[in-house]
Protein backbone atom coordinates (compact mmCIF):
# COMPACT_ATOMS: atom_id res chain seq x y z
CA UNK A 1 0.00 0.00 0.00
CA UNK A 2 0.97 3.98 -0.29
CA UNK A 3 1.35 5.71 2.69
CA UNK A 4 -1.58 8.41 2.65
CA UNK A 5 1.51 11.19 3.01
CA UNK A 6 2.70 9.96 -0.41
CA UNK A 7 3.13 12.67 -3.03
CA UNK A 8 -0.11 12.11 -4.99
CA UNK A 9 1.44 12.57 -8.24
CA UNK A 10 3.79 9.31 -8.21
CA UNK A 11 0.21 7.87 -9.01
CA UNK A 12 0.02 9.07 -12.23
CA UNK A 13 2.36 8.03 -15.31
CA UNK A 14 4.54 10.89 -16.72
CA UNK A 15 3.08 11.68 -20.18
CA UNK A 16 5.27 9.91 -23.04
CA UNK A 17 6.98 12.83 -25.20
CA UNK A 18 5.21 14.05 -28.21
CA UNK A 19 7.25 12.23 -31.59
CA UNK A 20 6.00 15.63 -33.06
CA UNK A 21 8.28 18.68 -32.34
CA UNK A 22 6.40 21.89 -32.19
CA UNK A 23 5.70 24.53 -35.46
CA UNK A 24 5.35 28.42 -35.40
CA UNK A 25 2.14 29.86 -35.91
CA UNK A 26 1.11 31.69 -38.77
CA UNK A 27 1.56 35.43 -38.44
CA UNK A 28 -1.21 37.60 -39.29
CA UNK A 29 0.89 40.00 -40.92
CA UNK A 30 1.66 37.97 -43.71
CA UNK A 31 -1.78 38.40 -45.18
CA UNK A 32 -3.72 40.67 -46.98
CA UNK A 33 -5.01 43.34 -44.70
CA UNK A 34 -7.93 42.31 -46.45
CA UNK A 35 -8.84 39.34 -44.49
CA UNK A 36 -6.58 39.38 -41.94
CA UNK A 37 -9.31 40.06 -39.52
CA UNK A 38 -11.71 38.34 -41.17
CA UNK A 39 -9.39 34.80 -39.86
CA UNK A 40 -8.81 35.87 -37.19
CA UNK A 41 -12.65 36.43 -36.08
CA UNK A 42 -13.78 33.35 -37.25
CA UNK A 43 -10.69 31.79 -36.46
CA UNK A 44 -11.66 32.74 -32.53
CA UNK A 45 -15.42 31.78 -33.29
CA UNK A 46 -14.11 28.29 -34.10
CA UNK A 47 -11.64 27.94 -31.90
CA UNK A 48 -9.61 26.51 -34.45
CA UNK A 49 -5.63 27.73 -35.74
CA UNK A 50 -5.46 30.47 -37.61
CA UNK A 51 -4.08 28.53 -40.24
CA UNK A 52 -7.29 26.45 -40.77
CA UNK A 53 -9.12 29.77 -41.67
CA UNK A 54 -6.07 31.01 -43.50
CA UNK A 55 -5.17 28.73 -45.86
CA UNK A 56 -8.49 28.33 -47.39
CA UNK A 57 -8.75 31.87 -47.88
CA UNK A 58 -5.55 32.40 -49.93
CA UNK A 59 -6.41 29.26 -51.77
CA UNK A 60 -9.70 30.59 -52.61
CA UNK A 61 -7.93 34.48 -53.38
CA UNK A 62 -5.95 33.03 -55.65
CA UNK A 63 -8.43 30.76 -57.84
CA UNK A 64 -10.71 33.88 -57.77
CA UNK A 65 -7.24 35.46 -59.81
CA UNK A 66 -6.92 32.32 -61.44
CA UNK A 67 -4.85 32.42 -64.79
CA UNK A 68 -5.70 35.56 -66.04
CA UNK A 69 -3.14 37.28 -64.40
CA UNK A 70 0.29 36.25 -63.95
CA UNK A 71 3.49 36.86 -62.52
CA UNK A 72 7.16 37.17 -63.64
CA UNK A 73 9.76 35.24 -62.12
CA UNK A 74 12.79 36.82 -64.01
CA UNK A 75 13.61 39.95 -65.45
CA UNK A 76 15.34 38.44 -68.20
CA UNK A 77 13.77 35.90 -69.20
CA UNK A 78 9.75 35.17 -70.31
CA UNK A 79 9.21 32.84 -67.60
CA UNK A 80 5.23 33.98 -66.29
CA UNK A 81 3.86 32.07 -63.76
CA UNK A 82 0.05 31.87 -62.66
CA UNK A 83 -1.57 31.52 -58.84
CA UNK A 84 -2.46 28.02 -58.64
CA UNK A 85 -2.10 26.77 -55.53
CA UNK A 86 -2.87 23.69 -53.80
CA UNK A 87 -2.74 22.87 -49.98
CA UNK A 88 -5.04 20.32 -47.42
CA UNK A 89 -5.42 20.98 -43.54
CA UNK A 90 -3.63 18.08 -41.86
CA UNK A 91 -5.32 17.40 -38.61
CA UNK A 92 -6.97 14.34 -36.90
CA UNK A 93 -10.79 13.82 -36.52
CA UNK A 94 -12.63 16.26 -35.34
CA UNK A 95 -9.90 18.74 -35.13
CA UNK A 96 -12.57 21.27 -37.01
CA UNK A 97 -10.80 21.08 -40.56
CA UNK A 98 -14.41 21.10 -41.89
CA UNK A 99 -15.84 24.31 -40.39
CA UNK A 100 -12.31 26.09 -40.70
CA UNK A 101 -12.81 25.39 -44.45
CA UNK A 102 -16.93 26.42 -44.53
CA UNK A 103 -16.43 30.12 -44.37
CA UNK A 104 -14.26 30.58 -47.71
CA UNK A 105 -16.22 27.80 -49.04
CA UNK A 106 -19.69 30.60 -48.21
CA UNK A 107 -17.73 33.13 -50.10
CA UNK A 108 -16.78 31.28 -53.16
CA UNK A 109 -20.51 29.68 -53.07
CA UNK A 110 -21.95 33.91 -52.87
CA UNK A 111 -19.78 34.43 -55.77
CA UNK A 112 -20.95 31.59 -57.99
CA UNK A 113 -24.55 32.33 -57.11
CA UNK A 114 -24.25 35.67 -58.27
CA UNK A 115 -22.54 34.67 -61.39
CA UNK A 116 -25.09 32.00 -62.12
CA UNK A 117 -28.08 34.17 -62.17
CA UNK A 118 -26.66 36.70 -64.60
CA UNK A 119 -25.92 33.34 -66.45
CA UNK A 120 -29.59 32.36 -65.80
CA UNK A 121 -31.12 36.44 -67.37
CA UNK A 122 -27.97 36.04 -70.40
CA UNK A 123 -29.37 32.56 -71.39
CA UNK A 124 -32.94 33.93 -71.57
CA UNK A 125 -31.83 36.72 -73.70
CA UNK A 126 -30.05 34.65 -75.86
CA UNK A 127 -33.07 32.28 -75.98
CA UNK A 128 -35.21 35.03 -77.15
CA UNK A 129 -32.94 36.40 -79.65
CA UNK A 130 -32.75 32.96 -81.26
CA UNK A 131 -36.70 32.16 -81.89
CA UNK A 132 -36.16 35.86 -83.29
CA UNK A 133 -33.61 34.97 -85.71
CA UNK A 134 -35.51 31.41 -86.51
CA UNK A 135 -38.69 33.45 -87.37
CA UNK A 136 -36.69 36.14 -89.63
CA UNK A 137 -35.25 32.93 -91.47
CA UNK A 138 -38.49 31.42 -92.04
CA UNK A 139 -39.83 34.45 -93.89
CA UNK A 140 -36.23 35.21 -95.54
CA UNK A 141 -36.59 31.72 -97.00
CA UNK A 142 -40.06 32.41 -98.16
CA UNK A 143 -38.34 35.48 -100.37
CA UNK A 144 -35.61 33.31 -101.44
CA UNK A 145 -37.95 30.53 -102.71
CA UNK A 146 -40.55 33.52 -104.67
CA UNK A 147 -37.40 34.79 -106.13
CA UNK A 148 -36.26 31.19 -107.57
CA UNK A 149 -39.84 30.92 -108.65
CA UNK A 150 -39.01 33.94 -110.68
CA UNK A 151 -35.86 33.02 -112.45
CA UNK A 152 -33.84 35.58 -110.18
CA UNK A 153 -31.00 33.55 -109.12
CA UNK A 154 -29.11 36.34 -108.14
CA UNK A 155 -31.06 38.19 -106.11
CA UNK A 156 -32.21 34.87 -104.42
CA UNK A 157 -28.05 34.30 -103.53
CA UNK A 158 -27.81 37.92 -101.94
CA UNK A 159 -31.38 37.25 -100.06
CA UNK A 160 -29.86 34.16 -99.19
CA UNK A 161 -26.78 35.70 -97.39
CA UNK A 162 -28.33 38.06 -96.24
CA UNK A 163 -30.94 36.18 -93.93
CA UNK A 164 -28.00 33.64 -93.18
CA UNK A 165 -26.38 34.69 -90.19
CA UNK A 166 -24.00 33.87 -88.07
CA UNK A 167 -25.12 32.43 -84.48
CA UNK A 168 -24.62 34.04 -81.77
CA UNK A 169 -22.42 32.30 -78.96
CA UNK A 170 -24.57 30.69 -76.08
CA UNK A 171 -23.45 32.11 -73.05
CA UNK A 172 -21.84 29.25 -70.66
CA UNK A 173 -22.48 28.90 -67.27
CA UNK A 174 -19.93 30.66 -64.77
CA UNK A 175 -18.46 27.85 -62.51
CA UNK A 176 -15.77 28.41 -59.33
CA UNK A 177 -15.75 25.70 -57.42
CA UNK A 178 -15.93 21.95 -57.87
CA UNK A 179 -16.50 19.25 -55.33
CA UNK A 180 -16.95 15.83 -56.96
CA UNK A 181 -15.98 15.39 -61.34
CA UNK A 182 -14.75 13.21 -63.68
CA UNK A 183 -11.49 14.60 -65.32
CA UNK A 184 -13.09 14.17 -68.55
CA UNK A 185 -17.03 16.28 -67.05
CA UNK A 186 -13.58 18.58 -65.41
CA UNK A 187 -12.48 18.95 -68.88
CA UNK A 188 -15.71 20.52 -69.81
CA UNK A 189 -15.67 22.58 -67.21
CA UNK A 190 -12.25 23.98 -67.82
CA UNK A 191 -13.26 24.30 -71.03
CA UNK A 192 -15.85 26.73 -70.58
CA UNK A 193 -14.07 28.50 -67.48
CA UNK A 194 -10.61 29.56 -68.78
CA UNK A 195 -10.04 31.20 -65.75
CA UNK A 196 -9.77 27.91 -63.79
CA UNK A 197 -11.31 25.78 -61.12
CA UNK A 198 -10.80 25.41 -57.38
CA UNK A 199 -11.33 21.90 -56.52
CA UNK A 200 -12.87 21.63 -53.14
CA UNK A 201 -13.17 18.31 -51.07
CA UNK A 202 -13.68 17.92 -47.80
CA UNK A 203 -11.76 14.56 -47.76
CA UNK A 204 -8.23 14.87 -49.75
CA UNK A 205 -7.78 11.18 -49.22
CA UNK A 206 -10.77 10.00 -51.07
CA UNK A 207 -9.98 12.03 -53.97
CA UNK A 208 -6.30 11.10 -54.10
CA UNK A 209 -7.41 7.48 -53.79
CA UNK A 210 -9.92 7.78 -56.84
CA UNK A 211 -6.14 8.66 -58.89
CA UNK A 212 -5.07 5.15 -57.37
CA UNK A 213 -7.90 3.57 -59.06
CA UNK A 214 -7.75 0.79 -61.91
CA UNK A 215 -8.40 2.41 -64.90
CA UNK A 216 -7.51 5.88 -63.87
CA UNK A 217 -4.21 6.19 -64.24
CA UNK A 218 -4.40 9.21 -66.78
CA UNK A 219 -6.03 11.53 -64.36
CA UNK A 220 -2.27 11.98 -62.07
CA UNK A 221 -0.87 13.35 -65.32
CA UNK A 222 -3.74 15.44 -66.03
CA UNK A 223 -4.18 17.18 -62.28
CA UNK A 224 -0.23 17.66 -62.58
CA UNK A 225 -0.92 19.47 -66.12
CA UNK A 226 -3.75 21.80 -63.94
CA UNK A 227 -0.91 22.81 -61.07
CA UNK A 228 0.72 24.28 -63.87
CA UNK A 229 -2.40 26.41 -65.25
CA UNK A 230 -0.61 27.12 -68.57
CA UNK A 231 -0.35 24.09 -70.15
CA UNK A 232 -3.47 23.07 -72.84
CA UNK A 233 -5.14 19.93 -73.23
CA UNK A 234 -6.78 18.04 -75.52
CA UNK A 235 -9.24 15.18 -74.51
CA UNK A 236 -10.47 12.77 -77.78
CA UNK A 237 -12.82 10.57 -76.81
CA UNK A 238 -15.22 8.44 -79.32
CA UNK A 239 -18.36 9.30 -77.36
CA UNK A 240 -17.86 12.59 -76.91
CA UNK A 241 -15.64 13.74 -79.34
CA UNK A 242 -12.60 16.08 -78.65
CA UNK A 243 -13.01 18.53 -75.94
CA UNK A 244 -10.61 21.12 -76.30
CA UNK A 245 -8.64 23.30 -72.83
CA UNK A 246 -7.47 26.29 -73.48
CA UNK A 247 -5.37 26.31 -70.01
CA UNK A 248 -5.81 23.55 -67.26
CA UNK A 249 -6.06 25.58 -64.37
CA UNK A 250 -7.08 23.79 -61.30
CA UNK A 251 -6.48 25.04 -57.65
CA UNK A 252 -7.53 22.63 -54.60
CA UNK A 253 -8.12 23.08 -51.04
CA UNK A 254 -9.29 20.34 -48.34
CA UNK A 255 -8.38 18.36 -45.55
CA UNK A 256 -6.83 15.28 -44.66
CA UNK A 257 -5.51 13.27 -41.15
CA UNK A 258 -2.40 12.43 -40.73
CA UNK A 259 -2.16 9.11 -40.70
CA UNK A 260 -3.58 8.84 -44.27
CA UNK A 261 -1.37 11.63 -45.83
CA UNK A 262 1.80 10.15 -44.41
CA UNK A 263 1.03 6.64 -46.38
CA UNK A 264 0.98 9.40 -49.19
CA UNK A 265 4.36 10.80 -48.84
CA UNK A 266 5.82 7.54 -47.88
CA UNK A 267 4.74 6.39 -51.33
CA UNK A 268 6.25 9.57 -53.14
CA UNK A 269 9.48 8.88 -51.54
CA UNK A 270 9.80 5.13 -52.64
CA UNK A 271 10.26 4.59 -56.56
CA UNK A 272 7.03 3.73 -58.24
CA UNK A 273 3.81 5.36 -59.50
CA UNK A 274 3.45 7.26 -56.46
CA UNK A 275 6.56 9.16 -57.09
CA UNK A 276 6.00 11.59 -59.50
CA UNK A 277 5.71 15.09 -57.53
CA UNK A 278 2.25 15.45 -56.73
CA UNK A 279 2.36 15.34 -53.05
CA UNK A 280 4.82 18.15 -53.32
CA UNK A 281 2.58 20.19 -55.19
CA UNK A 282 0.71 20.49 -52.34
CA UNK A 283 2.69 23.82 -50.96
CA UNK A 284 -0.16 25.24 -48.52
CA UNK A 285 -0.60 21.72 -46.53
CA UNK A 286 -0.17 23.23 -42.91
CA UNK A 287 -0.50 21.24 -39.58
CA UNK A 288 -0.26 23.29 -37.05
CA UNK A 289 -0.70 22.76 -32.83
CA UNK A 290 -3.90 22.10 -31.71
CA UNK A 291 -3.97 24.91 -28.16
CA UNK A 292 -4.98 22.74 -25.14
CA UNK A 293 -7.49 25.66 -24.35
CA UNK A 294 -11.02 25.76 -25.65
CA UNK A 295 -13.80 28.51 -24.82
CA UNK A 296 -17.20 28.97 -26.14
CA UNK A 297 -17.11 31.93 -28.12
CA UNK A 298 -20.40 33.48 -29.32
CA UNK A 299 -19.62 37.02 -30.65
CA UNK A 300 -21.33 39.62 -33.33
CA UNK A 301 -18.60 39.85 -35.93
CA UNK A 302 -16.92 43.62 -36.20
CA UNK A 303 -17.07 45.32 -39.37
CA UNK A 304 -13.27 44.74 -40.04
CA UNK A 305 -14.29 41.20 -41.58
CA UNK A 306 -16.00 42.79 -44.39
CA UNK A 307 -13.06 44.25 -46.63
CA UNK A 308 -12.41 40.09 -46.97
CA UNK A 309 -15.65 38.97 -49.51
CA UNK A 310 -15.66 42.52 -50.88
CA UNK A 311 -11.67 41.89 -52.15
CA UNK A 312 -12.63 38.20 -53.53
CA UNK A 313 -15.00 39.82 -55.41
CA UNK A 314 -12.97 42.19 -57.00
CA UNK A 315 -10.53 39.49 -58.14
CA UNK A 316 -13.45 37.49 -59.01
CA UNK A 317 -15.29 40.17 -61.55
CA UNK A 318 -11.45 41.52 -62.46
CA UNK A 319 -11.18 41.51 -66.35
CA UNK A 320 -7.52 41.98 -66.07
CA UNK A 321 -5.34 39.17 -68.33
CA UNK A 322 -1.77 40.30 -66.56
CA UNK A 323 -1.09 43.05 -64.05
CA UNK A 324 1.96 45.39 -65.20
CA UNK A 325 2.47 46.62 -61.62
CA UNK A 326 2.50 43.10 -60.02
CA UNK A 327 4.36 41.71 -62.91
CA UNK A 328 7.36 44.59 -62.65
CA UNK A 329 7.28 44.53 -58.43
CA UNK A 330 6.99 41.14 -58.10
CA UNK A 331 9.98 40.14 -60.59
CA UNK A 332 12.05 41.93 -58.96
CA UNK A 333 10.96 40.50 -55.73
CA UNK A 334 11.05 36.84 -57.24
CA UNK A 335 14.07 37.04 -58.79
CA UNK A 336 15.78 37.85 -54.84
CA UNK A 337 13.95 35.23 -53.56
CA UNK A 338 14.52 32.67 -56.14
CA UNK A 339 18.22 33.54 -55.50
CA UNK A 340 18.05 33.02 -51.57
CA UNK A 341 16.42 29.59 -52.54
CA UNK A 342 18.21 26.90 -50.43
CA UNK A 343 20.95 26.08 -53.33
CA UNK A 344 21.95 22.69 -51.64
CA UNK A 345 18.73 21.20 -51.66
CA UNK A 346 18.17 22.50 -55.27
CA UNK A 347 21.57 20.93 -56.41
CA UNK A 348 20.99 17.77 -54.19
CA UNK A 349 17.39 17.15 -55.95
CA UNK A 350 18.69 17.42 -59.35
CA UNK A 351 21.24 14.96 -58.68
CA UNK A 352 18.81 13.06 -57.46
CA UNK A 353 20.19 12.53 -53.70
CA UNK A 354 19.67 13.93 -50.25
CA UNK A 355 15.58 13.50 -48.99
CA UNK A 356 13.95 13.48 -51.64
CA UNK A 357 9.99 14.38 -50.71
CA UNK A 358 11.98 17.76 -49.10
CA UNK A 359 14.17 18.57 -52.17
CA UNK A 360 11.57 18.53 -54.83
CA UNK A 361 9.31 20.40 -52.18
CA UNK A 362 11.92 22.88 -52.33
CA UNK A 363 12.29 22.91 -56.46
CA UNK A 364 8.05 23.96 -56.06
CA UNK A 365 8.22 26.56 -53.16
CA UNK A 366 9.71 29.08 -55.55
CA UNK A 367 6.37 29.09 -57.83
CA UNK A 368 4.55 28.92 -54.87
CA UNK A 369 6.04 31.73 -53.77
CA UNK A 370 5.75 33.97 -56.47
CA UNK A 371 1.77 33.07 -56.66
CA UNK A 372 1.10 34.50 -52.70
CA UNK A 373 3.15 37.36 -53.17
CA UNK A 374 1.08 38.30 -56.45
CA UNK A 375 -1.89 37.48 -54.71
CA UNK A 376 -1.27 39.56 -51.84
CA UNK A 377 0.00 42.24 -54.51
CA UNK A 378 -3.66 42.26 -56.36
CA UNK A 379 -5.40 42.10 -53.02
CA UNK A 380 -3.57 45.04 -51.87
CA UNK A 381 -3.99 47.35 -55.05
CA UNK A 382 -6.70 45.95 -57.17
CA UNK A 383 -6.53 49.03 -58.99
CA UNK A 384 -3.45 48.71 -60.89
CA UNK A 385 -3.54 48.98 -64.46
CA UNK A 386 -3.13 45.83 -66.66
CA UNK A 387 -2.12 45.07 -69.67
CA UNK A 388 -2.06 41.83 -71.77
CA UNK A 389 1.16 39.43 -72.38
CA UNK A 390 1.96 36.60 -74.30
CA UNK A 391 3.28 34.04 -71.50
CA UNK A 392 5.11 32.02 -74.10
Amino acid sequence: MIAPSANVDRLFPTPLPSALPPVPSLELSLLPSSIRQWVYEHADSLQVPVEFVGVPAVIAMSGCIGRRIAVRLKRNISWYEVPILWGVIVGRPSAGKSPAISPARRMLDTLESEARQSYVEARGVHERMAQISEIEAQIALKSVRKLVSQGDRGAAEGALAAATREERECPREPRLVVNDATTEKLGELLGDNPRGLIYVRDEVAGWLANLDREGREGDRAFFLECWNGKGSFDFDRISRGTTRIEACAVSIMGGVQPGKLAEYVRGSIKDGAADDGLIQRFQMSIYPDLSPVWRFRDFAPALGIRPAPQSLRRMWLASAATCTMATRRTARIASASMRRAPLDACRAARRGCGPRTGGRRVLCVRRTGSGCRLMVHCAVRPHDRATRHDHG
